[in-house]
C-alpha cells in the first residue's frame, strides 16, 4: 500500500513535469509578436482613408483643420495652376486637377474669378468626391476671390460650374493657384 502511493505519487509528479515541459517549449516555438499599440498624438487627428469613411466625416475633418489653420504664417504662393476665358449659353462646366502636398496637410485653393459678361451667374466650386464646397453669384464686370482651405484627401479634378438663370449668352475668366 506504501508502494501505490509513492509511485502514485511519482506519476503524478512526473505527468506535472511533462505538462509544464511541454507548454514551455510550446510558447518557445510560438513565433507570434504582439505590435506594439499606436500612439495617437493630442496636435494631429489621424486621417483615415476615403474608403474607411463618410462625406460628412470628411467635412467634419476639413472644419476641423480650418479652425486650426494659423493665419499669421506667411503664405507661399504656387503658379496659376489653371487660367481660362469662357464663353458659354447658359451654364458651363469647367475643370482642373489639384496634387496632394506631401509636406502640407492642407492646402489653400485660391480662384480668382470675373465675370466679363452682361448678365450674372451662380458658380459652384465642387470637390472630386462631389462636395459642394463654395457657392455665389457675381455680376456682370465684378470680381471675386474665392479662398477654399482644403485636405490632401480632395486632391484630384476639381469642377466648376456656372449657369445663369435666364440661359442668355455670358463669359466669365478665372485663375486657379494653391497657397501652403
Amino acid at each position: 500500500m506504501k508502494r501505490r502511493g509513492h509511485l502514485w505519487l511519482w506519476i503524478c509528479a512526473f505527468t506535472g513535469i511533462l505538462i509544464l515541459i511541454l507548454s514551455l517549449t510550446n510558447s518557445m516555438t510560438d513565433n507570434t509578436v504582439t505590435p506594439p499599440k499606436p500612439m495617437t498624438s493630442a496636435v494631429t487627428p489621424v486621417l483615415q482613408t476615403r474608403s474607411e469613411h463618410t462625406q460628412a466625416e470628411d467635412e467634419r475633418i476639413h472644419k476641423q483643420i480650418q479652425k486650426r489653420v494659423d493665419h499669421s504664417t506667411p503664405e507661399v504662393i504656387v503658379p496659376i495652376i489653371d487660367k481660362e476665358t469662357v464663353s458659354f449659353n447658359g451654364q458651363s462646366r469647367n475643370g482642373f486637377t489639384l496634387q496632394a502636398n506631401q509636406t502640407a496637410a492642407t492646402q489653400t485653393l485660391v480662384i480668382n474669378m470675373e465675370n466679363t459678361g452682361r448678365s450674372s451667374f451662380t458658380y459652384q466650386l465642387v470637390d472630386p468626391a462631389g462636395t459642394e464646397c463654395s457657392i455665389d453669384t457675381i455680376k456682370p464686370d465684378k470680381q471675386k476671390k474665392i479662398q477654399y482651405t482644403w485636405i490632401n484627401q480632395q486632391a484630384g479634378d476639381w469642377t466648376i460650374r456656372i449657369s445663369n438663370k435666364d440661359g442668355s449668352p455670358g463669359s466669365f475668366s478665372y485663375a486657379v493657384q494653391t497657397q501652403s
